[in-house]
């Protein structure tokens, strides 16, 4: 019989693998607990740890005139090492590096979205709407004929 302390009903099964998902993070006290056919009993607990990364980021500057270069600060928290980063800055740019700048070069609205991944392979993405707001004049003139 299995135990997985979080709540869960107990897992009686005849097969030696068992598979398990957590739905939420922290501690879990795991207990296997085995009769054999001469109804002799054992048990075993283990502690499992379940944690995935946190990924969020900052900003030096949000908006502005074009072009605007902002760096970009990686707050990212995990249990277990960070081993990778995805930026993507919504105007087609995007970086692998953990703290990074871009120049926006375009008026608009952009969506800025921050991949990480532990070396547990759990990732957690943050995607933050219209983070960045760029704009600056439009120059427009109208000229008459002159002779």
């Amino acid at each position: 019989m299995w135990n997985f302390s979080d709540n869960s009903t107990n897992i009686y099964s005849l097969d030696t693998c068992v598979s398990y998902s957590f739905e939420n993070e922290g501690n879990f006290k795991v207990k296997l607990k085995i009769t054999d056919a001469h109804l002799c009993q054992d048990s075993m607990e283990k502690t499992i740890y379940v944690h995935k990364p946190h990924s969020d980021f900052s900003a030096d500057k949000t908006n502005g005139c074009i072009p605007l270069n902002v760096n970009f600060s990686n707050n990212s928290t995990s249990y277990f090492p960070i081993i990778s980063n995805k930026w993507y800055f919504g105007n087609s740019d995007s970086s692998s590096s953990t703290n990074t700048s871009v120049v926006y070069m375009n008026k608009g609205d952009y969506d800025v979205s921050l991949i990480v991944e532990d070396d547990k392979n759990c990732i957690d993405t943050l995607k933050k709407l219209d983070f960045i707001t760029t704009d600056g004049p439009v120059p427009n003139f109208h000229a008459d004929k002159t002779k």
